[in-house]
């Protein structure tokens, strides 16, 4: 039990003496892997901030954006026994974009009630330009399931995406025995 005492007091020296996040982190995730806590927090980051190191690097893997639930999972499973409610995650996302900009994150709810994580260059434009550049590689139509695959998004976020092109009228749907397809709209285009 000594011996745990004596790391401990060398961790929290360390913790001190370390200047960048990503030190903090291994050093955190050092502690948690010996099964020691630091009891006063000091180390720990603040919820936002954890955010962006465990949601960055999924996000370039996922089209820059996450369903909640998503990032809810990939942050327990990085903290390991220290969980968080939904509800604090939830929270956290919800301010990111104010209380740590640095993290170049932002936190978006459509009107279907779907909410997600995303990069902050992902604007609405940004995704429908996205979307007629994609869309023009499916002479056939684009699916949601087609996007979904080529774009790197969920199915759920494709969707949303599909339908807020749609509701601009950038896009406009074939709803036939073949499924729900989308093309782009030839009559906004040639009003331009």
């Amino acid at each position: 039990m000594k011996h745990a005492d004596d790391l401990a007091k060398l961790a929290q020296t360390a913790a001190t003496k370390v200047d960048g996040q990503d030190e903090v982190a291994k050093l955190r995730s050092m502690m948690m892997s010996l099964g020691l806590q630091n009891e006063d927090r000091d180390l720990q980051l603040g919820l936002e901030k954890e955010l962006a190191v465990v949601c960055r690097p999924l996000l370039e893997k996922s089209g820059g954006m996450m369903v909640m639930e998503e990032v809810y999972c990939a942050l327990n499973r990085a903290r390991g026994s220290e969980l968080v409610s939904p509800e604090e995650v939830y929270s956290a996302a919800k301010v990111i974009s104010k209380t740590y900009p640095a993290a170049g994150l932002v936190f978006k709810k459509y009107d279907s009630g779907i909410a997600v994580l995303q990069d902050s260059s992902l604007s609405d434009t940004a995704v429908v330009d996205r979307l007629l550049a994609l869309i023009s590689e499916f002479p056939d139509g684009l699916s949601t399931e087609n996007y979904s695959a080529k774009a790197g998004f969920s199915p759920v976020v494709a969707k949303e995406h599909l339908h807020m092109a749609e509701q601009k009228g950038e896009i406009c749907r074939d709803d036939s025995s073949r499924g729900v397809k989308f093309f782009p709209n030839l009559f906004q285009l040639h009003s331009c």
